[in-house]
This record gives structure tokens, sequence and C-alpha cells, in this order.
């Protein structure tokens, strides 16, 4: 029985190593009787490279600037080696997540800076009582020569609703940024509103925008709701909410009074 099971497992070790390029690499016999009392060892080949470095799901932990010229990380991970999955819906929703090891020093894909990622950043402080959660944007980092690069993600996201606080730096219409505030829609009085669990965020103005296309958005009554997206790892406010009653001057006498935009070059 010995004899054919060492056979069994020659051709499949041929068999595995050709595939996937796991090795097993033989069997042990211990203990007695039928009942086999077999162990195995297996090493699995990652790659040829005897300096492989797995990649990390991480998050970024400080809000970059226009200057920085990397992106400062910290690792997440499941708590339990076989994850537990998570429990609740909405807002509720609790999941097993947890910080691993120092703070990493990573550098933008290529073709991207730093501050392209402004928005992503953990909205809380990074302690073991604040872990990761469902809603905190994960990023996945591998090793590329001597240093960690953020992984691209592909052109283009959802689009989500947002409402526009003030330009950033505050007070400055030239400016390109802006601080945003998450918005969702009341369930009961279909109205939308500003999302209490959300937080103040940075987004970049949409190509050949600044800031005063926007402002004229803030306070406006009935609230107005803008539309942000991802393009290339760079989070921009859309133009065509900012098309929408910009720049209302008072009639003058030729003109009566209406709601159409007026662009103010």
């Amino acid at each position: 029985m010995i004899a054919e099971m060492r056979r069994q497992i020659n051709a499949l070790t041929r068999q595995v190593a050709a595939l996937s390029k796991i090795r097993i690499e033989g069997f042990a016999r211990s203990g007695g009787g039928a009942s086999g009392g077999l162990s195995f060892t297996r090493s699995v080949q990652r790659s040829a490279d005897p300096h492989y470095t797995p990649p990390k799901t991480v998050v970024i932990v400080k809000t970059p600037t226009q200057d920085d010229i990397f992106l400062t990380v910290r690792e997440a991970r499941y708590t339990t080696d076989i994850p537990k999955p998570c429990t609740g819906d909405g807002e509720s929703v609790v999941c097993h997540y947890e910080w691993f090891g120092p703070e990493l020093e990573v550098f933008a894909p290529l073709g991207t800076k730093p501050i392209d990622f402004a928005g992503d950043e953990f909205d809380h402080v990074v302690d073991d009582t604040h872990p990761p959660k469902f809603s905190t944007v994960f990023h996945r980092v591998h090793r590329e020569h001597e240093v960690w690069v953020l992984e691209a993600k592909p052109e283009g996201g959802a689009i989500e609703p947002v409402i526009i606080l003030a330009s950033m730096p505050v007070n400055t219409p030239t400016a390109k940024f802006l601080t945003i505030r998450p918005a969702k829609e009341n369930p009961t009085t279909h109205v939308w509103e500003a999302d209490p669990t959300g937080e103040p965020k940075v987004v970049e103005t949409w190509f050949n925008h600044q800031a005063s296309h926007y402002l004229p958005m803030v306070g406006l009554a009935p609230l107005l709701v803008g539309a942000m997206t991802k393009i290339k790892s760079s989070t921009r406010l859309l133009p065509n909410g900012a098309n929408l009653r910009m720049f209302i001057a008072t009639a003058t006498q030729q003109y009566g009074q209406s709601d159409c935009p007026v662009v103010n070059p």
C-alpha cells in the first residue's frame, strides 16, 4: 500500500509542480494501523525572486499636501486568520479590521502625485481604539525596486453626491481645491441634506475650473448637490453641478429677472 501511495504522490508532485509551482516535498509515516498516520509537508514557491515581498492593503493616514513627495500609510488587516464577516447594514455595519505594523512611506503611481489622493485619508485618529472601518478607503501597495508604490486604480469611478462648504484655502476664489461633505437623501422627507456620518474632505476642481466656479453653490436653499468622482486617482468635483444657478446677478433694467445661469468670464 505504501509503495502504491508513493507512486501516486510522485505523479501528483510532477503534475502540481508543472501547473502551479507548488512543490510537495514528501511525506512521513507516523503511528500505525490502516488509518495511515501520514503527514505531508508543502512549500509554495511565490516568486522566482528570493527577495519577493507580498503586496499590502493600506490606508492613507496623513492628508497629503502639494509639496509632499510621498504618502504616509499604515497597513490594515483582518483581526483573525480566518476573517469574520461584517455584521449590520448601512451606517451600523461593523467589520473586524485592525491596524498592523508602523506607518510606511509610499510613493504615488507613475503619472500621479500624492496630492491626487487627498480625500482618501482616514477620517479619525489612527490608533488601536479607532480601527479601519467598512467605509475606509483602502489601497494596495507593492514593492517596486527599493520603495513601496501605491497601485494605480482604473480611470473613472463612482459618482458620489456632495455639498460644497468652502474653497481650500478658505476665501480663495482662484483655489483649485474645495472642502466638501457627503450628502444623502432623507428617507422620510426625500430632501437632500448633509450626511451626518460623513466627514469633510478636500477634493480638486474640474479641469480648467477653479473655486470661483463652485462657490455660488454654497448656502443655497434648497440645497444644491454636486457630484464627485475619481479620475486617475484624482478626486474631482464634476462641472455639471457648478453650471446650475451659477453667478446669478441682479437683473438689469433691460431684462427681467430670471433663474438662468449667467456665466461670469
